[in-house]
């Protein structure tokens, strides 16, 4: 649990992220969002805030870890488990025969 100056640092550590997100410095704020997540795992709107990051910087396979982390942080999150699927079904279409990933999600 993070402590009360923690708090306001992984806060900022947000801001901070969506804005060099809005500037297309993607690693930046990947690296913020990571730092966030280090203080308060688990954070399903940050794993899904990163996972876009990250499919936005063609990095698919970390872009599925953190939709999938953000849909087992919290099972009914629509967005999560859409975000998710969407992948999957890219993967499908660039590999018609197989997936190149099994489905990990479990509910």
């Amino acid at each position: 649990m993070a402590q009360p100056g923690q708090a306001n640092y992984a806060d900022a550590l947000t801001a901070r992220g969506d804005l060099l997100r809005e500037a297309k410095d993607l690693p930046g704020a990947i690296a913020d969002y990571t730092k966030y997540l280090s203080i308060k795992p688990g954070d399903a709107k940050v794993l899904k805030v990163r996972g876009q990051a990250n499919l936005d910087n063609k990095n698919e396979k970390a872009a599925l870890d953190d939709f999938e982390a953000a849909a087992t942080a919290s099972p009914n999150d629509a967005e999560a488990l859409t975000q998710a699927a969407s992948l999957y079904y890219a993967q499908a279409k660039k590999n018609r025969s197989t997936l190149t990933r099994t489905p990990r999600l479990s509910f």
